[in-house]
């Protein structure tokens, strides 16, 4: 989409690369505790498709849909270039807590278990001392 159609276009954005994006990744939720069927996830994509770049099924709901609808979903996304995750079936791969320097290397058995190929989503969180939280960009890399 051009800055000129959008509605707002007084409102500044910062640049984004075109996708597939490595960083400024957005996410959406799937069907959570409401329903997210084809009809509804074509009109997300259709006014918002160019800004997400993955659709997260979360809390565990898409288990209990239909396979056609899962896999009709899941193709509607890959049609707009949306990756397709889940959450809390992999789990993260590592946390750290009580870091005092701002860097920190992911022990190498913490991908032993992922195949090659496999692409992981990291993204850094913070702990303010006042108790804020303080998140970076979502990053994209792919496991060789």
């Amino acid at each position: 989409m051009a800055a000129k159609d959008r509605a707002f276009q007084f409102i500044r954005l910062n640049q984004r690369d075109e996708k597939p994006r490595k960083t400024g990744v957005t996410e959406i939720r799937g069907p959570y505790y409401s329903v997210m069927g084809t009809r509804y996830l074509q009109d997300v994509l259709d006014t918002m498709g160019e800004w997400i770049d993955s659709l997260k099924f979360a809390g565990g709901s898409f288990t209990l849909m239909p396979r056609e609808q899962l896999e009709a979903i899941t193709s509607l996304c890959h049609d707009h270039d949306v990756l397709v995750s889940t959450e809390d079936m992999a789990g993260s791969v590592a946390e750290a807590t009580g870091l005092t320097e701002p860097e920190y290397r992911l022990p190498g058995e913490a991908l032993e278990s992922l195949p090659s190929g496999a692409t992981i989503f990291w993204q850094v969180e913070a702990t303010t001392p006042e108790g804020g939280r303080i998140a970076s960009v979502t990053f994209v890399t792919k496991i060789e």
